[in-house]
């Protein structure tokens, strides 16, 4: 389930490293205990392939993020996914907005590509870093990602 990969072709953050981790993220089988308690940043990806068009070209890319505690936040992750993939509905009946990226990633299922923090680095700067990048290739952020994530250098 979790295997190192030489790097991501249609985007590649730290590109001689690559990610630390690529796994099927699946609102069902993740199993949280597989990620570490750590600082990084996440990418999901369409498992099915799909891309999304932005002004600059297509990716599969459906959101970055960050977290601290990296297995807490893909464990929160999982929670909202499963809910809007068992029911696309889900929260619509209370007047609940649910953030479009769990509706994009319940379409199109997820592979999720894992960066861990290296020495002195901070999570929220290597999301910035993810972010502009993708943004300096495609001239748009991330589909699932709002207004709130535009980097903060």
């Amino acid at each position: 389930m979790n295997k190192k990969i030489p790097s991501l072709s249609f985007f590649d953050f730290r590109k001689s490293q690559g990610p630390d981790l690529e796994f099927e993220f699946d609102p069902e089988n993740f199993d949280p205990a597989t990620i570490a308690e750590c600082p990084g940043i996440y990418i999901f990806r369409t498992r099915d392939r799909a891309t999304f068009n932005y002004p600059a070209g297509n990716s599969p890319i459906i959101y970055i993020g960050m977290s601290e505690n990296l297995r807490h936040r893909l464990s929160e992750h999982r929670r909202t996914f499963r809910k809007v993939y068992e029911n696309p509905e889900y929260g619509m009946d209370k007047g609940k907005w649910i953030s479009s990226e769990y509706h994009y990633m319940a379409a199109h299922r997820v592979t999720a590509y894992i960066y861990y923090i290296r020495q002195t680095q901070e999570a929220k700067t290597m999301e910035s870093t993810a972010l502009w990048q993708f943004y300096c290739k495609y001239h748009s952020l991330p589909v699932g990602n709002g207004a709130k994530s535009f980097p903060k250098f």
